[in-house]
């Protein structure tokens, strides 16, 4: 009989420590709530919206009193309405890079890019970037309150000797080849060609007459003067004509090679576009030039 009086004794005795604890830790977590509540009024106030919002995360729990839980949820409301935010885009070598550490005045922000937008305290501040492989960045930057995703696209070049790049393609081509150059290429021909009848007319002559009436047959100076006139004027005609088709060729290659370049012209084309419409249809010629 006397042991279960012991024992109701022992139980109401816990179950009234008990209560005394959880009131304990009751009231205690209401200080902190109003605490909280007024820390993050004077951090918002001094632009510390980073750690006014955290404040705020505190004080809107719900074992929070209900006054202090409903104004700390409307600042935490429109804080994240006024807040700046970036997002950070970090580049080396024409490829995105991920494992970039993000600071402002010193803090660290990020460790590892992810394209989601970051919090940050309205005014200036000193932004920090580090890669491994290359050298840090540091920026200045003003944020401006309600500013939301402002990008920060940093390009980092990585440490050691950098392959340059392969220079762009050559999209230039040749001006048409100019007339006269033909011009000139045909008086070649022609000169060379007239050149060339000539000298075997001249040089067929002038072997007839050595074997018919000069020295070859013992009889110097008995040709016609008419005849060795008409040998030499084809000789000299052929020379003539040579010099004239060797720079009229001459000067056709000059201008041939010697022609400027211009820009490629884009190519021309033409597309057609058929759509149905209702009760009928209907075509749309488009091109590009």
């Amino acid at each position: 009989m006397k042991r279960g009086i012991w024992l109701l004794l022992l139980a109401l005795s816990a179950s009234s420590a008990l209560a005394t604890t959880s009131t304990v830790a009751f009231a205690d977590e209401r200080e902190q709530c109003v605490a909280a509540a007024d820390q993050a009024q004077d951090l918002r106030d001094k632009g510390q919206y980073r750690r006014a919002r955290e404040s705020m995360l505190v004080c809107s729990r719900d074992v929070c009193p209900g006054a202090v839980k409903r104004d700390c949820t409307q600042w935490l409301t429109d804080l994240d309405t006024s807040a700046p935010t970036l997002v950070v885009s970090a580049k080396s070598g024409g490829s995105d890079l991920t494992a970039v550490k993000v600071s402002i005045d010193g803090q660290v922000l990020t460790e590892k890019l992810d394209g989601k937008p970051i919090l940050v305290d309205p005014g200036e501040h000193t932004m920090r970037y580090e890669t491994p492989g290359a050298q840090p960045k540091e920026e200045k930057v003003v944020l401006i309150v309600g500013q939301k995703n402002r990008l920060m696209t940093v390009l980092f070049v990585p440490d050691g000797p950098v392959t340059p790049l392969p220079p762009p393609p050559d999209t230039s081509e040749r001006a048409p080849i100019p007339i006269i150059a033909y011009v000139l290429g045909g008086v070649g021909v022609v000169g060379l060609g007239a050149a060339t009848f000539f000298w075997l007319s001249g040089l067929g002559d002038k072997s007839h007459l050595e074997d018919t009436c000069g020295p070859k047959n013992g009889k110097p100076g008995s040709c016609l003067q008419g005849d060795v006139d008409s040998a030499r004027t084809k000789l000299v005609i052929g020379d003539v004509s040579g010099g004239i088709g060797i720079v009229a060729l001459g000067a056709a290659a000059y201008f041939v090679i010697a022609r400027p370049k211009v820009e490629a012209k884009a190519q021309v084309g033409w597309n057609l576009d058929v759509r149905p419409l209702p009760g009928g249809g209907a075509a749309f010629l488009g091109g590009h030039f």
